[in-house]
């Protein structure tokens, strides 16, 4: 998602939809709102308190509005994220390796 101005109540379009998905997947991995948050492409009440325990989260100041700040923020958190997911996982050891007897 490209930031191009701060999000901010009562806005409505596609900038908004895509920022609220962006959000409900970094809450589903981070777990920093006990909210349901859903992508209407409408910045209303549910939108500026999710926003607000997103800042809260991660130490700015929770304005409820997405302003430059929780953009940076949240692309960090989401390439963060996006880097865990690609990285290939460790191949798991058989379970017969730890049981050798070494006497």
């Amino acid at each position: 998602m490209q930031f191009t101005k701060s999000l901010f109540m009562y806005m409505r379009g596609e900038e908004i939809l895509d920022m609220q998905n962006v959000m409900i997947e970094l809450n589903h991995e981070y777990k920093f709102s006990n909210k349901k948050l859903e992508a209407t492409g409408y910045f209303g009440f549910d939108t500026v308190h999710f926003i607000r325990d997103f800042q809260n989260y991660c130490g700015i100041p929770p304005t409820g509005a997405y302003d430059a700040a929780t953009h940076q923020m949240a692309e960090s958190k989401w390439a963060s994220l996006m880097q865990r997911l690609n990285s290939p996982k460790p191949k798991p050891q058989p379970a017969w390796v730890n049981q050798r007897k070494w006497w």
